[in-house]
């Protein structure tokens, strides 16, 4: 599993005082690396908890996202584009 490079850009409460937190990705993959790796990245969210949804805030180019596997403490999730920045809220 590759790891690219994400930042934690802040957590916050919400409505219903459910925790959240919002995470950059800097580049959502190489087209050079193995197919099954390409788009995938696993984000530490450290919310203790499995995550009810993730949702895209912001993107500087076309991408789709698709969670692969979640778990108490991260969550997988593949893009369908290479070179992007992606800010994901994930509740």
């Amino acid at each position: 599993m590759i790891r690219h490079s994400y930042e934690v850009i802040e957590t916050q409460l919400c409505d219903g005082d459910i925790d959240a937190v919002v995470v950059r990705i800097n580049n959502t993959g190489d087209s050079g690396a193995a197919a099954a790796d390409r788009y995938r990245h696993v984000i530490d969210h450290n919310l203790h908890r499995e995550p009810v949804g993730c949702l895209i805030q912001w993107k500087d180019a076309a991408c789709d996202v698709y969670v692969a596997d979640q778990n108490t403490n991260n969550i997988t999730v593949v893009f369908n584009a290479a070179r992007a920045k992606v800010n994901l809220r994930i509740w």
